[in-house]
């Protein structure tokens, strides 16, 4: 029922509470990742400012966070890849790559690994391997007749089929299964709001 047979292209944020076996993050260059350009945004008002303690929170923080996401998306290998130029309006720009990468240089073995030496002296395979579709699972006979009852009755709302295309497994085990789970912090912020409005009105 549910096919992993696919590459998966993710954003860093949409990636977490997922994982891989092999995953790559792709332009880890100065910019993008840390250092990134300041913007002009609303300014918050006073009220909040004043329990906002601006200076202790280090601009790259949040950049960091989410480097770190994407580092540990991986079960088995994550490969780190940045441009040395860039092409940009018919003019090539030189790039350097993100600061996070050297923070990590110290934690990181520089030597190559006998798995990763197979890889280099054969590339053209280990791309084939990496394409080539895993076998899909086989249903045993009492799921597969639990499943074509779930589905039996079952309209597909655009939230559902955007659910399954972001993720088949949690497709199957929300909308089909219904599997409790905690709500998510501003479902349950709206939840309070609502009843507290609710018991004021009617008070």
């Amino acid at each position: 029922l549910v096919r992993k047979d696919a590459i998966h292209l993710s954003t860093a944020h949409k990636a977490k509470g997922r994982e891989w076996d092999h995953v790559y993050l792709v332009n880890v260059k100065d910019g993008l990742w840390g250092n990134k350009t300041q913007r002009q945004l609303i300014t918050l008002p006073e009220s909040i400012l004043r329990y906002t303690d601006i200076d202790s929170k280090e601009k790259n923080e949040d950049d960091r966070r989410l480097f770190y996401v994407g580092l540990t998306r991986a079960r088995k290998t994550c490969t780190l890849m940045y441009p040395e130029t860039t092409l940009r309006s018919g003019r090539v720009r030189q790039e350097v790559r993100s600061m996070f990468l050297s923070e990590i240089d110290k934690f990181l073995d520089m030597n190559t690994p006998a798995s990763l030496d197979a890889v280099f002296s054969n590339p053209e395979e280990h791309v084939i391997k990496l394409l080539t579709p895993s076998p899909i699972k086989v249903l045993k006979s009492d799921e597969r007749v639990f499943f074509e009852q779930l589905v039996k009755d079952f309209s597909l709302s655009v939230t559902a089929l955007n659910k399954y295309l972001a993720d088949p497994e949690s497709f199957v085990s929300d909308v089909l299964l219904k599997v409790p789970k905690a709500k998510a912090a501003p479902m349950v912020f709206g939840s309070a709001i609502h009843g507290a409005l609710e018991h004021v009105f009617r008070s």
